[in-house]
């Protein structure tokens, strides 16, 4: 079962909810995914020339040996084609408390992660052209 926390918050925010495909590690009960369409200075992915796309994962472990137990955790990333190849950069190990506080914060350093790649690849252009 899914937490219906995150789901609240990610759904009033536009990411859409998936259920765990047969890709998916057995311990993940919950995928979401927004296209950041409302982001016009983010750069588009170099693959698919759309707005860069965040993910947000959940995971439920359970203890298999005695004493019986569960853990939830959440990885919040951004993976896409970036000029100096394809990244995948994320938040892991959140708690369901802790991602939905920092869940701004976190969305707004992948953002602002995903668009210094893109500066560096401009700076590197530059400096190659000086040579």
């Amino acid at each position: 079962m899914h937490s219906k926390k995150i789901e609240k918050l990610l759904t009033k925010k536009g990411y859409k909810f998936y259920a765990p495909n047969t890709l998916d590690a057995e311990s993940v009960v919950a995928n979401y995914y927004q296209v950041m369409r409302s982001v016009s200075d983010a750069p588009d992915c170099l693959t698919n020339d759309k707005p860069p796309q965040i993910y947000v994962r959940e995971w439920l472990h359970k203890s298999r040996h005695p004493p019986e137990s569960e853990h939830r955790g959440f990885e919040i990333g951004i993976c896409n084609h970036a000029p100096q190849g394809w990244i995948d950069f994320k938040f892991y190990s959140l708690g369901e408390k802790e991602a939905a506080k920092r869940f701004e914060e976190i969305e707004s350093a992948l953002l602002a992660t995903w668009r210094t790649l893109f500066a560096l690849k401009e700076q590197s252009s530059v400096h190659t052209e000086k040579r």
